[in-house]
């Protein structure tokens, strides 16, 4: 490419870069952006396939029961001990410690937490919608439960309706009521 053509493509370059387009490789990734935080016996921690989190990292939320709510945490340090059961506890899990910066977590009740997202998380009547991937479609937040435990899901469009784009059973250790469909729970799904 010679100098003259270089120095056309130039003012494109500085617009994009301004206009905050991501750089390839910097993508939202269900697999290791999306884990479980909860409260309970004094502790606050997080469970995430990600072990690249880092002290003072912040992180939102989505409490996923009726009515939904958001909030913000952030990464104390890295620990040994799960938020989940040791029979959980299963390998490419990390596990951070917490604190809440915004909002509020239900005592014992599992939130989804969502690593390496900075955009805008819509709070409605509906749900809290937010576009994870940025393709242009919202992504929406459930939670569901079993005989002993609690599903919570991440939908591309609207809960049931759209594809599921992630799970994860967080065991409670006793029994509820069961409110799940079998579309929160069905295999095959991620």
């Amino acid at each position: 490419m010679t100098s003259s053509k270089a120095h056309a493509f130039a003012p494109l370059v500085l617009l994009l870069a301004a206009s905050g387009v991501a750089a390839a490789g910097a993508a939202f990734d269900y697999g290791t952006d999306l884990g479980v935080a909860v409260e309970k016996a004094g502790r606050a921690c997080l469970d995430i396939r990600n072990g690249a989190l880092a002290a003072g990292q912040r992180l939102q939320f989505v409490n996923a029961s009726v009515p939904q709510t958001t909030g913000e945490v952030e990464i104390v340090r890295k620990v040994d001990q799960a938020c989940t059961p040791a029979d959980q506890n299963t390998p490419g899990l990390y596990h951070y410690e917490f604190k809440v910066i915004r909002g509020s977590l239900e005592k014992a009740a599992p939130a989804i937490a969502l690593a390496s997202f900075a955009g805008t998380l819509t709070v409605a009547e509906t749900g809290v919608t937010g576009d994870l991937d940025g393709d242009g479609r919202p992504e929406s937040f459930r939670s569901c439960t079993s005989s002993e435990g609690v599903h919570l899901t991440v939908w591309k469009g609207k809960p049931l309706k759209g594809r599921r784009k992630w799970h994860y059973y967080y065991y409670l250790g006793y029994d509820v009521d069961s409110t799940c469909m079998k579309r929160d729970t069905k295999p095959g799904s991620p």
